[in-house]
């Protein structure tokens, strides 16, 4: 006698792809309460990022509390685990967002991505609890903003403790926390993408000098298969550190600070995709821009610009940023390249002919092309959609 036909939504593989598809956390708490099967994908559904369930919120003290409390009750939901954040304390409204003070006894033993943010109400020592999750074998990506915080001998040493399965790596600090890092040994955990925002400050407050060449130490990462690279802003690069023949993907941000020169881009020679993010057009992006040249072999340059071009160029009187722009036109329109680059413009244009009036040179050679504005959290996750496929 021949067997009934099994029920497609009991198809292990059919139903995670289609829980794969829900979002929403109240949707994923009934597909949990439909059948038994179902309970193990939604489950890992609604914690594979946890703290994305309420963007608008910024997840809030109370519900990173709930988390925690949930994890420590039910132990296995950590291992659906996926992406964490951990916000330390902080003043004013940032504070609502800070987890307990330790997560001892959770492990995550599936974690991918990891973010960490200090601040100055942090105790000077690096948690152990924290460390340990710098060490974990499964762990892919690292951010660590230490902006607010010194490099404290235990910071330093969790650091050059971390897992190295690592291979994104986003670093927010200062100068002396590289400076601090004074190793001698083979690097172990190779990078295929780095984004920095560093500052130095000098003793004398009139000194815009950067650190000494070679000072700036990234252990335990080998930077020798680095091919993206992202400056976030800040006032000093380590250029010296980075493999420059080997990058093919260039993130610039921030060229507006004073201490921020430009970049010679004929130093990347392989250089084959370059995304500027702009809330203006600085004299520094001309001249890096200027620094195109025939060998280079660039097929695409992004540009989003964090304004509404049409409402400036509206209130521009005197013309100079209309100038720029034209500016900008000129030198990507006669970039000495065979072929053209593709340039997409990230911008909010709200009346016809302003693509035209602004950059004319790029639209006669029919090179350039709009793109809608994905916002200051839409080109983190450009950034991020681009790394994991390297």
């Amino acid at each position: 006698m021949a067997s009934e036909p099994q029920n497609p939504l009991e198809i292990q593989e059919l139903l995670d792809c289609a829980i794969s598809f829900v979002s929403n956390p109240p949707d994923l708490l009934s597909c949990a309460l439909v059948a038994r099967a179902w309970v193990v994908p939604a489950q890992s559904r609604l914690f594979r990022a946890p703290q994305d369930l309420d963007l608008q919120c910024g997840f809030a003290g109370e519900q990173a509390d709930l988390l925690y409390k949930t994890l420590k009750t039910n132990p296995s939901l950590a291992l659906y685990v996926r992406e964490l954040r951990l916000w330390a304390l902080s003043s004013g409204s940032v504070a609502a967002r800070g987890w307990p003070e330790s997560i001892d006894g959770i492990e995550f033993a599936n974690l991918e991505n990891l973010e960490i943010e200090l601040s100055r109400r942090d105790p000077e020592e690096f948690r152990d609890s924290y460390a340990k999750l710098l060490a974990q074998s499964s762990l892919r990506r690292l951010k660590l903003d230490l902006r607010r915080v010194w490099p404290s001998p235990s910071l330093i040493r969790a650091f050059q403790r971390c897992s190295p399965t690592i291979q994104h790596l986003e670093l927010y600090c200062g100068a002396e926390f590289g400076d601090a890092q004074d190793v001698r040994l083979p690097a172990i955990a190779p990078l295929k993408s780095l984004a920095l925002k560093c500052w130095y400050y000098a003793d004398d407050e009139d000194d815009n000098s950067a650190p000494p060449e070679g000072s700036f130490n990234l252990y335990p990462f080998d930077l020798s298969q680095l091919t993206a690279f992202a400056v976030r802003g800040g006032n000093f690069v380590p250029w010296s550190i980075l493999p420059t023949q080997n990058i093919r993907v260039l993130e610039l941000w921030g060229l507006i600070s004073r201490g921020l020169p430009a970049v010679d881009l004929s130093l990347l020679p392989h250089l084959s995709n370059l995304h500027i993010s702009l809330n203006t057009v600085p004299p520094t992006i001309l001249t890096t821009l200027r620094t195109i040249n025939s060998s280079h072999r660039i097929r695409a340059i992004t540009i989003f610009f964090d304004l509404q071009l049409s409402t400036t160029v509206r209130r521009d009187r005197d013309n100079s940023y209309i100038t720029i722009c034209h500016d900008l036109d000129n030198i990507l329109s006669s970039v000495p390249m065979d072929p053209l680059p593709a340039v997409a413009l990230g911008v909010e244009f709200t009346h016809d002919g302003e693509l035209e009036m602004l950059f004319p040179g790029m639209v006669a050679r029919n090179m350039v092309q709009v793109i809608p504005y994905t916002g200051y959290h839409g080109q983190f996750l450009w950034w991020k959609d681009l790394t994991n496929a390297l």
